[in-house]
């Protein structure tokens, strides 16, 4: 998926080639929670290198790639170990070295959400303009996204004379 390759990109510069980090990404009818998507460590809790989102699957473009956006946030969060899942708990989470409970905490004011929230908004507008796509187009599913993004790519590549 472009966008997944765009965002890593812009989060994870120094490792978006860097074939020892991996993130599956898995497309569910549904998920357990009542959620959009839910990102995790696959291999280590400490310093990992392969993450999995798993997604609901969306008819609205706008509404996908507005979340995977937001998730790849927290794939960059994992892989800078700068949220760290407490494995001896169900409900504890390391941010920054410090320790929240999410249960008793405002998931809204969860400083790793905050951030999340913010990057989502960002990465949508700076995706939105490379490739001169309007709202209107990802909330309508509009084919032109996709010559859009394939007409930029190819004027990107070099001429051969």
């Amino acid at each position: 998926m472009h966008s997944c390759t765009y965002f890593s990109k812009i989060l994870l510069p120094k490792i978006s080639n860097d074939s020892n980090y991996k993130v599956d990404i898995i497309f569910l009818d549904k998920l357990e929670k009542l959620t959009y998507a839910e990102t995790r460590w696959k291999d280590s809790a400490h310093k990992p290198k392969h993450c999995t989102v798993e997604i609901k699957k969306f008819k609205n473009t706008l509404t996908l790639i507005k979340t995977l956006a937001h998730e790849f946030t927290h794939v960059k969060q994992i892989f800078h170990n700068e949220l760290v899942d407490i494995v001896s708990s169900d409900t504890d989470y390391l941010w920054k070295r410090k320790r929240y409970n999410i249960v008793t905490s405002d998931y809204w004011l969860l400083p790793w959400e905050i951030e999340a929230n913010g990057f989502e908004v960002a990465l949508i507008e700076k995706y939105r303009n490379q490739y001169d796509i309007t709202l209107n187009e990802l909330q309508t599913n509009s084919p032109k996204i996709y010559q859009k993004i394939d007409k930029k790519i190819v004027d990107t590549i070099p001429k051969v004379e």
